[in-house]
């Protein structure tokens, strides 16, 4: 659409990136304007890049509490050019953030739903991090490794682990835990294959981890039982 607001040319773009950047890369710099939504920011991000001055149109803001009777592509991107062209303060434009804010906010939203789904902690002796167990979404419960001074939790173990019975050895290196097939093992939290804990059946709990056994050898309690061994 032209200053006069005529309209040069019609169609439809795929949102691809590949035809979106083809497509404004053999346009003269204009003003273009998109409208908020799923696809909008890398968009965004691509149609700026060839020289254009891309407005987000915000709808919600801009029809208020009125609901359009009449709405489709070809109406409501008619009414972006023309308010684009004589009124660019009426779409409420936004300005989204860049690839790198928004993958860091990705990390931080990440971490936070970790947090928040943590079940159990145990601090590690010498006070510098401790291990939890917790589920990121989508996902079974594994035991993650966090130290006070960094700023991401890393798992070390696979997923089905007991959420609330386990033990960390003195040294700090590794975990006694109950795995999705019941059974005891120590999982070093450095990462790797766990052990079987020769010794520990189904339904036993671990309690601790003894400084002077191989390994540290669990103390286990029986469920069915209640006696300790």
């Amino acid at each position: 659409m032209d200053l006069q607001g005529e309209t040069l040319i019609e169609g439809q773009l795929r949102t691809r990136q590949a035809e979106v950047a083809e497509f404004f890369q053999a346009l003269a710099p204009a003003r273009v304007v998109i409208e908020v939504g799923t696809h909008s920011a890398w968009v965004w991000e691509v149609i700026a890049e060839y020289g254009h001055e891309v407005l987000v149109a915000n709808p919600r803001l801009m029809d208020g509490s009125k609901r359009r009777k009449r709405k489709s592509d070809r109406i409501d991107a008619d009414k972006l050019a023309r308010l684009g062209g004589v009124d660019p303060k009426s779409l409420y434009p936004l300005r989204h953030r860049s690839t790198e804010v928004r993958q860091d906010l990705v990390m931080l939203r990440a971490r936070e739903a970790l947090v928040a789904t943590r079940t159990d902690a145990r601090w590690c002796l010498e006070g510098k991090h401790y291990v939890f167990s917790g589920n990121e979404p989508g996902k079974g419960v594994r035991f993650f490794l966090e130290d006070i001074s960094a700023s991401q939790p890393r798992a070390f173990s696979p997923e089905g682990v007991d959420a609330l019975n386990f033990a960390v050895s003195p040294d700090g290196l590794y975990v006694l835990g109950v795995g999705p097939d019941q059974k005891g093992y120590l999982y070093p939290v450095s990462g790797g294959d766990p052990k079987v804990v020769a010794g520990m059946e189904p339904g036993d709990l671990p309690v601790q981890l003894q400084q002077r056994r191989p390994l540290g050898l669990p103390l286990p309690h029986r469920r069915h039982s209640g006696e300790g061994i």
